[in-house]
């Protein structure tokens, strides 16, 4: 079950992460860059529109969902992402609409080298909120191909103390 407000912003968290929709339209000529870092996505207020800023989220997203920060040798972080579904399904998605392929990078961040989402933003997601998320694959790389490269979606990052 879905509940869609419109006109209303509404939540009794102290943040909220949320996806905004305009017009359809693909971005026109952009490009990734070679590296990817994951990002630190708290309070803001934040809108994420280029693909860069939300390929970002949905690779910190994965990695607080496949629970990156608990890897405490760093060297072998870059081993286990090539072992998760989801990076590897995102890394195709970017070959296939750019011709790119990228690396990830850590932030340089003492606490957060994984990159942080907000705890009350993670579950549930607005992925899962919005249908943005599948195991499947081929549903999984459709959907994250429109959310990274179309314009018509932000992800909007605010918290109630504006």
């Amino acid at each position: 079950m879905k509940k869609i407000r419109q006109g209303v912003f509404e939540t009794n968290s102290s943040s909220t992460h949320s996806l905004s929709l305009r017009s359809s339209r693909d971005y026109e000529n952009f490009s990734i860059p070679e590296e990817i870092s994951f990002g630190e996505f708290g309070w803001g207020y934040d809108v994420l529109k280029s693909p860069e800023e939300k390929l970002s989220y949905v690779l910190t997203f994965i990695g607080h969902l496949e629970r990156f920060y608990d890897i405490k040798d760093l060297k072998s972080a870059n081993s286990k992402f090539e072992e998760v579904k989801y990076i590897k399904w995102l890394k195709e998605v970017v070959k296939e609409k750019t011709g790119e392929s990228f690396d990830i990078v850590l932030i340089d961040s003492e606490y957060y080298p994984f990159g942080y989402i907000d705890h009350q933003s993670l579950e549930p997601s607005i992925f899962e909120e919005e249908g943005f998320w599948s195991e499947d694959g081929v549903e999984f790389k459709n959907k994250m191909k429109d959310l990274i490269f179309n314009e018509k979606y932000s992800i909007i990052i605010d918290n109630d103390n504006h």
